[in-house]
């Protein structure tokens, strides 16, 4: 939505797909929000309501909900937008596009060894739910919890689970601490923590936080939550900073648990993914139905781009499924020209990094549209004119151009013979011959 709303303000027509019946994702389900302005000590009211409400009353903005892309074929500054909408289509022209499809929690039923199935552990995202309702209690019996445990890095920063950071976690756990304490001034909250992660300006809220003497942080391992009796729930820890095991008992345990791009698939979905594709290309001789599954190193259908490289952005492993470039000097681009990517889809991040990442992405999208109007390139050099030269006199039709080009600016004709769509190139110097 800040994409859209960058866009717009610049006095650019913006098209906003949303797949589900309303705005706002998972924003719209926080009860409140991190600080967004200096001194970043104290928790706020969530602004997404007004935001929603600006990008709907925008002229510069037509919402789509419940719709999602059929297809996206064409060229930077001259996109065919196909959407499935309402049980109807509508097709329109677009100069880019931003990707900005966001995130999952990781799945914390995984999470066994951390009490995973016990009614009083629950998520960070359950406890945000928890507190927009009111009192936060156990769920087992409906007491109120007086003793809060905060599992940081669960699932998280593990070969097992998700090998990274997600980067929001404990943030969100300093912002759930001060729920608890707002709620009932009696109640303890402990925070168990591999480390503290709390980019920029946060570390003031963290040190607000840790002047709460209601609040406990404690460096650990969990190594186990188990039942305790009275429906409280003991979480046991080794490598403290006390050098010694020890055992916290909670009325409730919040796992801070992970964030998982859109753009990935899971192993088990992988797997299902790759045996329908091969039976396709078993069934059709060979050659790839356009109507198949994806193959297994795409992603789940987001775009739908009609490209011969695929339907969706390459998703390196490296980036454990976020769509990163990894062109590292071009920020919020893939590796399909006219194609940006901003937000949690792109690499971990909180809602104030997000809406940051939003309006770089939308300037970027401004300036292709700017580029290829008026015949410029932004890739690799911004206003370069110049093109690739092709002799196609000495073209054998031997389709490596067309399989290896990492940005799908070379496509054949109906007859195998390939051809250019110079907007998409990055113009590199070089020769075809």
């Amino acid at each position: 939505m800040t994409s859209a709303l960058g866009a717009a303000d610049a006095g650019y027509d913006v098209a906003l797909v949303e797949k589900s019946d309303a705005l706002g994702g998972w924003a719209k389900k926080m009860y409140k929000q991190l600080p967004q302005s200096y001194p970043f000590e104290s928790i706020e009211k969530p602004t997404i309501n007004s935001t929603i409400d600006e990008v709907n009353s925008h002229d510069k903005i037509k919402v789509f909900t419940s719709s999602v892309v059929e297809k996206i074929a064409g060229v930077p500054g001259q996109y065919d937008v196909t959407l499935k909408t309402n049980g109807g289509s509508e097709q329109f022209k677009s100069g880019a596009v931003i990707n900005a499809a966001g995130w999952r929690p990781y799945d914390a039923g995984k999470l066994d060894h951390l009490g995973a199935g016990n009614p009083n552990v629950i998520t960070n995202l359950e406890m945000e739910e928890m507190a927009a309702k009111g009192k936060i209690t156990r769920p087992s019996d409906g007491k109120e919890a007086k003793r809060v445990a905060f599992i940081q890095c669960a699932g998280s920063r593990d070969a097992n689970h998700l090998p990274y950071c997600s980067s929001y976690c404990c943030l969100t756990s300093l912002k759930q601490a001060a729920y608890v304490r707002e709620k009932n001034p009696d109640a303890m909250a402990y925070i168990l923590y591999k480390d503290m992660r709390t980019p920029g300006q946060y570390e003031l809220f963290y040190k607000s936080m840790q002047d709460d003497p209601g609040v406990m942080l404690t460096k650990g391992d969990v190594t186990g939550v188990s039942e305790a009796p009275g429906g409280t729930v003991y979480v046991s820890l080794k490598d403290t900073l006390l050098g010694e095991e020890i055992k916290i008992e909670a009325d409730l345990v919040v796992l801070a648990t992970g964030m998982v791009p859109n753009s990935r698939i899971e192993v088990e979905e992988l797997a299902e993914w790759k045996t329908k594709f091969d039976e396709q290309l078993t069934a059709s001789g060979g050659k790839p139905d356009p109507n198949a599954p994806l193959e297994p190193h795409k992603v789940p259908n987001i775009l739908n781009l009609d490209y011969k490289q695929g339907p969706e952005l390459p998703v390196l492993e490296e980036a454990y499924g976020f769509t990163d470039s990894n062109y590292i000097c071009f920020q919020y681009e893939s590796r399909r020209t006219g194609v940006y990517t901003a937000g949690s889809i792109r690499q971990p991040m909180h809602m104030m990094g997000s809406m940051e990442d939003g309006m770089g992405a939308s300037l970027k999208a401004i300036q292709i549209v700017e580029a290829t109007k008026n015949g410029y390139s932004v890739h690799p050099r911004a206003w370069d004119q110049t093109y690739p030269e092709v002799n196609l006199q000495k073209c054998t039709s031997c389709k490596r151009c067309t399989e290896e080009c990492p940005f799908s600016a070379i496509e054949e004709d109906e007859k195998g013979t390939p051809f250019h769509k110079m907007s998409r190139c990055r113009r590199l110097s070089w020769v075809m011959s």
